[in-house]
This record gives C-alpha cells, structure tokens and sequence, in this order.
C-alpha cells in the first residue's frame, strides 16, 4: 500500500532544476563553435601551397600588402623597429626560436626577404611562412 502525504503550500521544493542552465551551456557552445574559425584566421590572405606544414611558433608576425606589420597582434612602424620587438621576444623564448610569418599573397618579394634577414638577424633558429593548404594540385 503506497503512503501520500499532503504537502503544505510552506513547505519548499528541494529539486534544483537544471534545464535552464543546459540551455545555456548549449547555446555558449554553439557560439563558441562559430566564433572559434573567426578569431584564428590570419589577419592577411595568404598564398596557397600544396605541401604545407604545421609549426608551433615562437612568434607570429603579420605583414599586410602595404606594408604594416604586427607582432604578436601589436602593430610596429617599420621593418626595423619590427626587428627590435621581435628581438626582445626572441630573447626571452625558451629553448627552440621558430618565427611565423603571416604575410599577405600581394606583398612584395623585397618586403618579405628583408624581414626573415632582419628576423634571421635577431636570433630566429628557424623561420616559417604561414599558407593555406590548397585541395589537390
């Protein structure tokens, strides 16, 4: 024989409900999910390669089409004062250096040598040029 018993309009209920806060959770993943593409693309359009590899980079220069370069998403003047920045980075990196650049498809040739010579000048062991990876070819 089952028992009830009455409840009075006092007496509290004790069940936490958790409905609301699993719709939250799911719509925070959902925006995380769409946001996460948008915040690690380069801030440049980059070359397509067939044969690209991934690297883990000390440091991650961008050097747009005009010119303007970032270190580490902090805007420099020039080559040179980029060369600086990154120098006092590199100085402080643990064991391996490995600089990443992010450079734009339209930038000239000379711009780019200038800044892996200026990049080799502070101490980078090894330099990289960021791409995207081209389907087939």
């Amino acid at each position: 024989m089952a028992m009830t018993t009455r409840r009075s309009r006092f007496d509290r209920l004790s069940d936490i409900n958790v409905t609301p806060m699993a719709d939250i959770m799911i719509v925070l993943l959902i925006i995380f999910m769409v946001m996460t593409p948008m915040i690690t693309t380069p801030p440049v359009d980059l070359p397509e390669a067939v044969h690209g590899k991934k690297r883990t980079p000390t440091i991650e220069i961008a050097i747009t089409r005009t010119g303007a370069a970032t270190v580490a998403g902090v805007p420099v003047s020039d080559l040179h004062a980029l060369a600086a920045v990154a120098a006092e980075r590199l100085a402080t990196a643990p064991d391996s250096t490995v600089v990443l650049f992010q450079v734009d498809h339209e930038t000239p040739y000379a711009t780019v040598a200038e800044a892996i010579r200026l990049m080799r000048e502070a101490g980078a062991e090894e330099v990289s040029l960021a791409v995207d990876r081209k389907v087939g070819g």
